[in-house]
């Protein structure tokens, strides 16, 4: 009767129920346990004590070594196993408000990429690294796949996606076990990575950012282009924060430069490592889970389609290329970019300072625009939800 609530029993009950246990024990009514009579009162006070445990017991309750348990010895016994299982109940559940809790509020969220979004991107990855399109990877492709850029994997959560990915027989990694375990692994990477590294703590971010900038920066001036910021960036994300190619570029278009192009990095880092910092918080990706989830997600740039989008940007950036060889430079195409505030695209400033962090330049100082225009029309898509998303939590607030 007693059961499963003696970790809840006031001094007098766990008297009586002391009382009752030996008495039930005692099967012969002698007044003491025997060795058999003991174990099988162990076995059955809904104690759940394991063998170890049960023997332990044993050989410690018989203080006067004459192979029987008195009630007097029986006492003590009982009240530390009625503590023990009490500390038990607790723990358990202890343990199971905090899984109660973490399901709650962890999202289904890593790196403020939400699985959708994930998987939609690692497909798109895994079609494009299968050269010879038979739906699988060899382990070379598979490698490839994971260093894309857009992915921004670190080089621990690459190393822990080679070692644990399920292949198949022929060593190959299919798409239908690729995908549904990608997400799992990179958020229980994360949550490891958040321990260990620390990296959910902001001001461990600032000294990640700051040792590499610092490194290109032996001079100690103080100041570093945008492609340094970009290089420093793309460094400390592969070995330690797994940024992606968006998410970076979003950084850079954050940082303020001067007319030659320099930024003092450390005014940036005081804006950058905050940012980062809430791609780790669960409770600002549990928030923006649920802004994205009444957003509707629509690829178009005010209301115009990749095709016309990419047509208009295009029609600009030639109009601009006066030698025709298919590149500008960096203040050429930033200034066509300006222009186009005024066209059906209406870029905003924060759009145009995104855009021009997104561009890649040649060793002469020049950027291929013909080859970013589908990044150019992606980066614009993403840039438009983030504002919807952002306006969802405040509104939400």
């Amino acid at each position: 009767a007693w059961g499963p609530r003696i970790s809840e029993l006031s001094p007098a009950e766990l008297r009586d129920f002391i009382t009752d246990v030996f008495n039930s024990a005692d099967k012969d009514g002698n007044g003491v346990l025997d060795r058999k009579e003991f174990k099988e009162c162990l076995q059955s006070t809904y104690l759940n004590l394991s063998r170890a445990e049960i023997h332990k017991v044993m050989v410690n309750a018989d203080e006067d070594e004459n192979g029987i348990i008195s009630y007097q010895e029986f006492v003590p016994v009982m009240v530390q196993l009625v503590q023990m299982a009490k500390a038990r109940t607790e723990a358990r559940q202890e343990q199971e408000q905090l899984q109660r809790s973490a399901h709650q509020t962890d999202p289904g969220i890593v790196k403020g990429m939400p699985k959708r979004e994930l998987d939609e991107l690692l497909l798109r990855m895994f079609r494009e690294s299968d050269l010879d399109e038979n739906g699988k990877l060899d382990r070379a492709e598979f490698k490839t796949c994971l260093h894309r850029p857009e992915l921004g994997l670190s080089r621990k959560e690459i190393n822990s996606l080679l070692s644990d990915m399920v292949t198949d027989h022929e060593g190959y990694v299919l798409y239908e076990v690729f995908l549904p375990t990608c997400f799992s692994m990179l958020k229980k990477r994360q949550e490891e990575d958040m321990q260990t590294l620390g990296i959910s703590d902001g001001s461990r971010i600032r000294d990640l950012l700051l040792k590499n900038f610092e490194k290109l920066d032996p001079q100690r001036r103080g100041k570093l282009l945008q492609p340094e910021l970009r290089q420093a960036l793309a460094t400390v994300s592969k070995e330690h924060l797994g940024l992606s190619e968006m998410q970076i570029v979003l950084l850079l278009a954050e940082a303020q430069t001067d007319k030659r192009g320099r930024c003092e990095y450390h005014t940036f880092v005081d804006v950058a490592a905050p940012i980062i910092q809430k791609l780790y918080d669960m409770d600002s990706q549990a928030e923006r889970e649920q802004a994205m989830a009444k957003v509707v997600s629509v690829s178009t740039v005010r209301g115009l389609d990749e095709e016309r989008v990419t047509s208009m940007l295009g029609q600009a950036l030639q109009q601009a290329d006066i030698t025709n060889r298919g590149t500008l430079k960096r203040e050429e195409l930033e200034n066509v970019l300006v222009c186009m505030r005024s066209s059906k695209l209406a870029l905003t400033s924060y759009e145009t300072s995104a855009l021009m962090a997104a561009m890649e330049m040649d060793e002469h100082g020049e950027v291929h625009y013909g080859q970013h225009l589908k990044l150019m029309f992606d980066l614009l898509v993403h840039l438009d939800r983030e504002q919807k998303v952002l306006q969802c939590q405040a509104l939400s607030v």
